[in-house]
C-alpha cells in the first residue's frame, strides 16, 4: 500500500481529485454524497480504500477540519462547484428585487425582505469564500487551461460592476442633494412668507380697530374687513399646510427616486 505524506502535497491533491471524479462520474453519487465524502478524505480519512476500490493509498498525516476543509474548498468546490456557487448568488438577487418590487406594490411584511436580503448576504459571504480559497496554480494535467483565466475575468468583472454601482450611486448621491438644497430654499422662502403674514395681520388688525373707534365704517366695509381677515388667516393657514405637505413630499420623492435608480442599476448590472 502507498503511503502519502498529506493530503496538501501534490500528490494528495491529485488523489482527491482523483476521487470527485470516481465519486461523481463512474459511481454516479449525487452532489452532497460526494462533497460529503471527499471532504472527509481531506479532513479525517486515512484510508482511500474504504471508498474508492483498488485505492490502495494511505495518508500518513490527516489535515484536520481546518487545513483540510482549505484544501477541500480549493480542490472540489472552486475547481467544480464555482459556476453553481455564481448561479445561487445571481438566484438570491433576482430574488431580492422581486421582493422589492412586491414590497413597493403590495403590502408585504417587512420580514420576507428581510429574509431576501439576509439570504443574498449569505450567498455573497459563500461566493467570497471560494473565491478566497482559488487555487494559485492550476495542475495542467487535470484542469483546462483556461480555467484562472476564466476565474481571474470573473473576478474582474465583479469589481468592474462594483465600482460602477459606487460611481453611479454617488452621482445619485450628488443629484438628489441639489434637489434637497433646492427644496429646502424653497421651504425656507415659505417660512419667510408665513413668518412676514403673522407679523402684518396683527397691525392690520390694529389698524382696523383704530379705524372702527374713530370712523365707524358702514356696515358692508366692516363685513369686507371681516372676510379679508378670515381670508387672510385662512391663507396663513394653507401655507402652513402648504409647507408640511412639501416637506413630505420631498421626503418621499427623494426615498422613491433612490430606490428607482438602485433597482434599474442592480438589474441593469445582473443582465
Amino acid at each position: 500500500m502507498e503511503k502519502i505524506r498529506s493530503i496538501a502535497s501534490i500528490e494528495g491533491r491529485q488523489l482527491l481529485r482523483t476521487a470527485y471524479e470516481y465519486l461523481r462520474l463512474k459511481a454516479g453519487r449525487n452532489s452532497l454524497a460526494v462533497l460529503w465524502t471527499t471532504w472527509k478524505l481531506a479532513t479525517t480519512e486515512k484510508e482511500f480504500v474504504n471508498h474508492i476500490p483498488n485505492a490502495e493509498f494511505t495518508i500518513e498525516q490527516p489535515l484536520g477540519i481546518l487545513r483540510g476543509t482549505g484544501v477541500w474548498l480549493q480542490e472540489i468546490v472552486n475547481r467544480y462547484y464555482y459556476p453553481q456557487v455564481n448561479a445561487l448568488v445571481y438566484f438570491g438577487a433576482a430574488l431580492l428585487l422581486v421582493l422589492i418590487g412586491l414590497n413597493r406594490f403590495v403590502d408585504l411584511s417587512k420580514s420576507f425582505v428581510i429574509a431576501g436580503i439576509i439570504l443574498e448576504a449569505s450567498l455573497l459571504l459563500l461566493l467570497f469564500v471560494v473565491l478566497l480559497f482559488t487555487p494559485v496554480q492550476i495542475d495542467q494535467e487535470t484542469a483546462p487551461s483556461s480555467r484562472s483565466s476564466d476565474s481571474a475575468l470573473q473576478t474582474e468583472t465583479i469589481q468592474l460592476l462594483l465600482k460602477d454601482l459606487v460611481n453611479d450611486i454617488g452621482d445619485i448621491a450628488k443629484d438628489y442633494l441639489q434637489a434637497t438644497a433646492t427644496l429646502e430654499k424653497m421651504t425656507e422662502a415659505l417660512s419667510e412668507a408665513v413668518e412676514h403674514q403673522r407679523e402684518v395681520l396683527p397691525q392690520l388688525q390694529t389698524i382696523v380697530h383704530s379705524i372702527q373707534q374713530f370712523f365707524p365704517p358702514p356696515p358692508d366695509l366692516t363685513a369686507a374687513i371681516r372676510q379679508t381677515a378670515e381670508a387672510l388667516a385662512s391663507l396663513r393657514q394653507e401655507l402652513v399646510t402648504l409647507q408640511e405637505s412639501v416637506a413630505k413630499l420631498r421626503e418621499e420623492n427623494i426615498r422613491e427616486a433612490v430606490r428607482k435608480e438602485l433597482e434599474k442599476i442592480v438589474s441593469n448590472r445582473l443582465h
